[in-house]
């Protein structure tokens, strides 16, 4: 790339001057449209791994499942008798029944602040996927009331993908 181009429209653009009128210049100075161009190319920055609706994507999933984990772990502490049950009888046998409902309301406040902050996503998603899919599958009998769940396994999944993707 010719180190006098690339200078030449750094310090036009620097000055405020528009691509067209730069080109136009150099076009009339002698330079190949070619040229121009590719030197153009070389002066922007690189692109992000993620574009603008990847970010936009990843936010909603996020905040979605995050949504998830709040409302039922803020449900659950209020009206535990009504989620007590959705643990397996040798979870409840091994550890009190309440006592394992309010430490799993902790453990999806905690995870829905990982997802709401965006930090360590593709851990978050994961684990995100293995508890919605781990409580689906020990509520098989369940399933007419939680079927909505293979949504929310889904795109805990997609998250994962989506946030693998964009490393």
């Amino acid at each position: 790339m010719n180190q006098e181009l690339l200078n030449y429209i750094k310090q036009e653009l620097s000055k405020g001057i528009n691509k067209e009128n730069i080109t136009q210049s150099l076009t009339n100075a002698g330079w190949k449209i070619e040229d121009v161009d590719k030197a153009f190319i070389h002066l922007q920055p690189p692109s992000s791994n993620e574009s603008r609706s990847d970010r936009l994507s990843s936010l909603l999933i996020r905040l979605g499942l995050a949504f998830v984990f709040l409302y039922a772990a803020i449900y659950m502490t209020f009206f535990p008798e009504n989620y007590i049950n959705y643990f397996p009888k040798f979870m409840r046998d091994l550890v009190p029944g309440y006592l394992l409902l309010h430490a799993f309301a902790v453990f999806e406040v905690v995870l829905s602040l990982f997802l709401i902050i965006g930090r360590f996503t593709f851990i978050a998603a994961i684990i995100s996927f293995l508890t919605m899919f781990a409580l689906t599958v020990v509520n098989m009998d369940r399933f007419s009331v939680l079927f909505r769940n293979v949504s929310i396994i889904l795109s805990a999944l997609a998250l994962a993908i989506q946030s693998r993707k964009s490393k």
